[in-house]
């Protein structure tokens, strides 16, 4: 039988590859919730209501037949568990004022919208031909500039030829679900990612540069300043989740002014929506 030796790939080539899968999915637009909207799930409770017969005679009545004496009356109504937001008049704040400001900007495009002539089929068409959202547009410059479609490619021809290494690569490099991997298992799916893709990319592959290292600063030897560095990336991930809540910037343009991963911003934001 005759064996065949695979080579595995270097580091170089890994390390492209890994940057092409961490940055496979920036040009996909974030999920966004609206402040007032509702969470989809309610159910029925049990209130307690004042007595309709007893606020009629301005008194609680010993002998009435609605309330038998209590004052008050239960109901079941529907309530929502996660509807945590209060209706309060605009203006207290500027996030306030700013929600306000988008609120009727969207009354007033509906009412042109309903008041304006209907279009045509081709008008509807040209005008989505003419150009596609924003996201679309950064997808369209990733994949122009670097070989995120040969990734794709091989990602599919992957998951039907060794499923076990393409989660992997998908749950460590992808979406960073794991830590680097310690298993033995895991990191025996990982090479096997690796050899898979090594062989299905082009030999000059076009990936994103690797970030820029940050200056190392002096500590003690023995005393590492660990509350400073927890300090910071406290300062970081409150900026963030205020322009993520206070502003209409793309993930992106936050990860540029936080000076940050955009994995970073996507990670943050997702745990404080599952907190919430």
């Amino acid at each position: 039988m005759t064996q065949v030796c695979v080579t595995h790939p270097c580091d170089d080539r890994i390390a492209a590859i890994v940057r092409l899968l961490e940055t496979r999915n920036d040009g996909l637009p974030m999920q966004r919730r609206r402040p007032d909207s509702p969470s989809g799930f309610a159910h029925r409770v049990k209130v307690r209501v004042s007595c309709p017969d007893c606020l009629a005679n301005d008194r609680v009545l010993k002998g009435c037949e609605t309330c038998h004496g209590r004052g008050f009356v239960e109901e079941w109504r529907t309530h929502d568990p996660y509807a945590i937001n209060t209706v309060r008049p605009y203006g207290f704040t500027p996030d306030e004022r700013r929600e306000s400001e988008k609120a009727r900007a969207r009354e007033l495009a509906v009412l042109k919208a309903q008041t304006a002539p209907p279009r045509s089929e081709a008008d509807l068409l040209a005008e989505a031909n003419e150009r596609g959202e924003a996201w679309e547009e950064a997808r369209k410059a990733m994949y122009a500039d670097f070989d995120y479609a040969a990734l794709d490619r091989a990602m599919d021809s992957l998951y039907l030829h060794d499923a076990d290494a393409h989660r992997a690569l998908v749950e460590v490099h992808e979406f960073g679900w794991l830590d680097p991997p310690h298993g033995a298992h895991l990191r025996a799916a990982l090479d096997r990612g690796f050899v898979f893709l090594d062989g299905r990319l082009p030999a000059d592959l076009r990936a994103p540069a690797a970030p820029e290292s940050q200056p190392v600063e002096a500590v003690e030897v023995g005393r590492p300043d660990r509350d400073a560095r927890r300090s910071r990336a406290h300062d970081r991930h409150a900026r963030i989740l205020e322009l993520h809540e206070s502003t209409s910037m793309s993930a992106a343009e936050i990860a540029q002014a936080c000076r940050c991963s955009l994995r970073t911003v996507y990670t943050v934001v997702q745990k404080e929506t599952q907190a919430a």
